[in-house]
């Protein structure tokens, strides 16, 4: 997890298993609750497009965390 200016990151960590590759690990965003105020969160997700898609707006954190366990689009990859 990383926090940015108002994001909150929940990264998931990869490894790329070909020998010719320089970088074998790398780090990917899944999901991003935004802090818009006390206890009031925007909820996003990263699509395959390479961009961050908003589903859901004004969450308590707890609302948040739950989607994000619960929800499948907020899974990383394997």
């Amino acid at each position: 997890m990383k926090w940015r200016g108002n994001y909150i990151y929940f990264i998931a960590k990869y490894q790329n298993g070909e020998n010719a590759v320089i970088d074998k690990e790398f780090e990917e965003g899944f999901a991003r609750p935004e802090y818009v105020k006390s206890d009031c969160f925007n909820l996003s997700y990263f699509r395959h497009t390479g961009k961050w898609f908003p589903v859901a707006n004004n969450l308590s954190l707890k609302d948040c965390l739950e989607m994000i366990e619960e929800i499948p689009t907020f899974h990383p990859i394997p």
